[in-house]
């Protein structure tokens, strides 16, 4: 990277809010950690969706990890409304990402926040404004949505996306998606929407995109995938983005009220910690038996080699016997990773067909190891 690119997107995403919402499926977590009662888990905060979504199979405990101290106002924000508002509330807030009674919802827990957490929501509670965006149009990754959903518009697809997600008939969808893909790849969107200062603001680094390549023709197999393979009508991840808001068909775990009350109750499980990763495992002598890493490691094996390096002596060094490591990547495989890793770890194939249905379908990899100690 650039000395201007690391600029930007050092600047960026340390000044921003960056994920509204957890762009990995959980659902494929779920299948592929097998938590219970017995499991200490370590990750990469995020927006806090998966991790909530985790509690449903009660594990003992969840610590979440973000150098980014905006990502665990969220975290935060969203644990103490499940321990002291209703499911009403929290649905108005992060379904609709619009309120009329946002601050008077933010005010029954304000006080229960950490000062950071306070501070950032003091100055940004009005994302939540009915006048406003929306939330969900809000921080980085909101600003990209809005850009995409502009070159849609632009092109005049919107009808013809909307047929596509709610059409039931698989052959019928390839018919439509055939009609559009060649409009939505190409003219000067084909260029803009792939320019390192814009994908940044999706937390995309440059890295990631060279290490997919030909970004058109990726994001035209992953549009395949999740919107004619799969029925998309149900597909919360891209819907949310397309409507600036969750309706009552496609909700995450942690919003549907049939999960509300285990959630609440196991709240208090999840901690957040604003630090490096590999800072969390040098102060603490916690061992852990899963680590959920995101895609953060593309970044580091480019930027910061020995900072990779390090992060992984402390995973290994606080995992328990056979614990397991998730991990996604833009690259094909997981050959960035330090040599003396690979020697730690047993791979395991996830079942292509639960791959299938993973409904983000963005990472080129995605791996699920167990640490050999």
């Amino acid at each position: 990277m650039s000395s201007v690119s690391r600029w930007w997107f050092n600047t960026i995403t340390n000044n921003f809010l960056i994920y509204n919402s957890c762009w990995e499926d959980p659902a494929i977590d779920r299948n592929a950690l097998q938590l219970d009662s017995s499991s200490e888990v370590l990750m990469i905060t995020s927006a806090g969706d998966n991790a909530l979504s985790y509690l449903l199979d009660s594990p003992a405990s969840i610590d979440c990890v973000d150098i980014n101290f905006r990502q665990n106002a969220l975290m935060e924000f969203k644990l103490k409304l499940f321990e002291s508002t209703s499911y009403a509330e929290i649905l108005e807030l992060f379904g609709d990402g619009r309120s009329e009674n946002h601050k008077s919802i933010y005010y029954k827990v304000r006080n229960q926040l950490s000062e950071p957490a306070q501070h950032f929501w003091d100055s940004h509670i009005q994302t939540f404004a009915p006048s406003g965006k929306g939330f969900y149009y809000s921080g980085l990754s909101g600003y990209f949505a809005r850009i995409i959903n502009r070159i849609i518009d632009h092109k005049k697809l919107r009808t013809a996306v909307n047929r596509l997600i709610n059409e039931p008939n698989i052959n019928e969808r390839k018919r439509i998606y055939s009609e559009i893909e060649s409009t939505l790849w190409s003219g000067l969107s084909q260029y803009f929407w792939k320019w390192n200062s814009v994908l940044t603001l999706a937390g995309i680094p440059k890295e990631q995109k060279e290490a997919i390549g030909d970004l058109n023709s990726f994001m035209s197999k992953v549009f395949h995938s999740v919107f004619v393979d799969q029925q998309a009508n149900h597909n919360y991840f891209w819907l949310l983005y397309l409507n600036g808001c969750y309706k009552d068909s496609f909700l995450p775990d942690y919003l549907c009220k049939s999960n509300f009350d285990t959630i609440s109750a196991n709240a208090n499980r999840i901690s957040t910690a604003t630090a490096s990763l590999a800072d969390v495992l040098e102060n603490s002598s916690k061992k852990y038996t899963h680590f959920i890493l995101l895609d953060h490691m593309d970044w580091l094996a480019t930027n910061n080699i020995n900072e990779l390096c390090r992060e992984w002596e402390f995973i290994i060094k606080r995992a328990k016997p056979n614990a397991k490591v998730l991990f996604r990547s833009a690259y094909p495989t997981a050959s960035f990773l330090p040599s003396f890793v690979h020697s730690k770890l047993i791979f395991s194939n996830i079942d292509a067909s639960i791959l299938k249905q993973d409904r983000v379908g963005t990472y080129s990899s995605t791996h699920l190891t167990t640490i050999h100690v």
